[in-house]
């Protein structure tokens, strides 16, 4: 099935849900489709060894031991925090209290880290810091790369960092080299200058407009233990890149948790019907099975061990007024959600990998019930408040200004479509499906509900 009949399939269903199935909401679719290296030591405390290059990378010389987690140092005193020393973190080994800057403020939280690369599991390695926090890699050090090139950062899916070494392929090392403000990001066996690729899986939990997930922990009792995907046919370096992709999914569906409680606590508050309540608490269920099957696939590829640790969510209940839920819920739900099971649905078209296209189909569903939800919500309030009706426009008017349609298609490579049997869209595909949702489901079908609500009001 094509994406432009599963787009328009999803759209009717959409206006199905909600009692519009005679509107019209047609649209016109969307087309489809050796620099000199200067590096200087880190500004560490102490030794680490890692450089700061001017290209806008780190690159690894030696494999160095951090700095365990002195017990008694503490951050300076916040409000709402998990807990006040090192001390106090004991969940995992090399626990650090930090100080962090929420929505009401400061607050202290516990961060699990690392000391040596052991601590991490294989294709991860330990970067030092405050806290030391264990990074994808398919290198230790530089001297695992050919002569000349580096074991060096580059962004990945989702906005995460992995090492992996330099290669004569390359056409940029670093942001530097991506005047344009592209990453500088691994496309098949190469580093070129692109758009890193997103992450829309799961319902974002936002707090003050922005994403918040729980940081990778070692653990294993986040894993389904059920899917396999066979990596035979990977290299180390898509093993790698998969990993990372996973990882980010899976902390943003265990987030996704949390944005479903507050979002039924919401709808407790604001005193709605009660299938709207319980298909909320459904969806915590789903998003339960969608981040251990996103932590299993995630600890398969990166052959280790991954979890969520402790997530803040300080500040998270501020929205409780019913046009504060409203801008929430099309940000998270009639827009996040609907692009999100899209994207699962294209993954799962392109899956070769059966265990990969199974897990794909699932949250695919998953998430159409919850953008289904999102947008039944949006009717039931626009019932309650009809003033509302204006913010409603203007915030999908202003995410339809965001659709491109100056989007171009490139031949993918060997290990692109490599990736892609394993649910990784490439980048311009997901920019482009997301351009097109945006244009052909999000904006009709929420141009048919305000016109159903006017002629309502009428």
């Amino acid at each position: 099935m094509t994406t432009r009949i599963r787009l328009d399939l999803w759209r009717s269903s959409l206006l199905a849900g909600l009692g519009l199935v005679a509107l019209a909401c047609g649209e016109t679719a969307a087309s489809a489709e050796d620099p000199a290296m200067v590096c200087h030591p880190s500004d560490a405390s102490q030794p680490d060894g890692w450089s700061q290059c001017d290209e806008g990378y780190l690159h690894r010389e030696e494999a160095v031991a951090c700095q365990a987690p002195e017990a008694d140092a503490a951050p300076a005193p916040a409000k709402n925090s998990q807990c006040t020393s090192n001390s106090d973190c004991v969940d995992a080994p090399y626990g650090s209290c930090v100080q962090q800057q929420s929505p009401i403020g400061l607050t202290n939280s516990c961060v699990y880290g690392c000391v040596t690369d052991s601590d991490c599991g294989a294709n991860r390695i330990c970067q030092c810091g405050s806290p030391s926090v264990c990074i994808t890699a398919t290198c230790k050090t530089d001297s695992d790369c050919a002569t000349g090139y580096l074991c060096s950062t580059e962004a990945t899916a989702c906005g995460s960092v992995a090492l992996h070494c330099q290669t004569p392929k390359d056409t940029c090392f670093g942001e530097a080299d991506c005047p344009d403000g592209s990453s500088c990001i691994t496309v098949g066996d190469h580093r070129e200058c692109s758009q890193a690729p997103g992450c829309s899986i799961g319902r974002p939990f936002l707090v003050d407009a922005a994403v918040r997930v729980a940081p990778l922990a070692a653990r294993d009792d986040w894993r389904d233990r059920v899917t396999a995907p066979d990596s035979n046919e990977l290299s180390a370096l898509e093993c790698a890149r998969l990993a990372a992709y996973y990882g980010r999914a899976a902390q943003l569906e265990h987030a996704s948790i949390a944005a479903f409680a507050r979002f039924a606590l919401q709808l407790l508050s604001l005193g709605a019907p009660p299938q709207l309540v319980q298909d909320a608490t459904s969806a915590m269920a789903d998003e339960t099975a969608h981040a251990q099957l996103c932590f299993e696939l995630a600890s398969r590829y990166a052959g280790g061990t991954l979890g969520p640790g402790p997530l803040v969510i300080d500040g998270a209940m501020t929205p409780t007024f019913l046009p504060e839920v409203v801008q929430l819920v099309i940000e998270e739900g009639c827009i996040g959600e609907t692009v999100a099971a899209l994207e699962a649905e294209e993954a799962a078209a392109h899956a070769t990998e059966p265990s990969i296209r199974q897990a794909m189909q699932r949250i695919a569903a998953d998430e159409r019930r919850h953008a289904d939800l999102a947008w039944r919500f949006l009717k039931w309030a626009l019932e309650q408040d009809d003033s509302l009706r204006d913010q409603v426009q203007a915030t999908f008017s202003s995410a339809s200004a965001g659709a491109n349609d100056t989007l171009h298609s490139s031949k993918a490579s060997a290990s692109e479509l490599r990736l892609l049997g394993h649910g990784l869209l490439r980048t311009e595909m997901s920019e482009r499906l997301r351009s097109r949702a945006l244009k052909e489901v999000v904006g009709p079908c929420a141009r048919a509900l305000l016109g159903a609500m006017r002629t309502r009001a009428a």
